[in-house]
């Protein structure tokens, strides 16, 4: 689900995190209509490029090292965003690391 928020209230270390927030958001625009179960991937490519696609769709890329760590913060880190997306996570990097 894609919630809408005010991001202007949102405080950035720097202008230049700003635009990247901003770039990232813009990639999200109204054309793209996200009804329940929609897909959106989120893909760190080499030199820390983050790819969005939608519905299989590629809608845009963002170079951005902290960005792409954010987001990976968001599904693994200490507070994960969904709790089983990280437990899935964490079994689907066990089969592979036994195997």
């Amino acid at each position: 689900m894609l919630a809408k928020f005010n991001y202007q209230y949102l405080i950035f270390s720097s202008d230049f995190d700003t635009l990247i927030f901003c770039s990232f958001v813009s990639l999200f625009k109204d054309e793209y209509k996200l009804p329940k179960g929609s897909v959106i991937e989120l893909s760190r490519e080499s030199n820390h490029v983050l790819k969005i696609s939608i519905e299989g769709e590629d809608v845009g890329s963002i170079q951005n090292k902290l960005l792409c760590q954010s987001i990976l913060d968001l599904y693994i880190g200490d507070d994960p965003f969904d709790k089983n997306a990280k437990n899935n996570i964490q079994g689907s990097l066990a089969s592979i690391l036994k195997a």
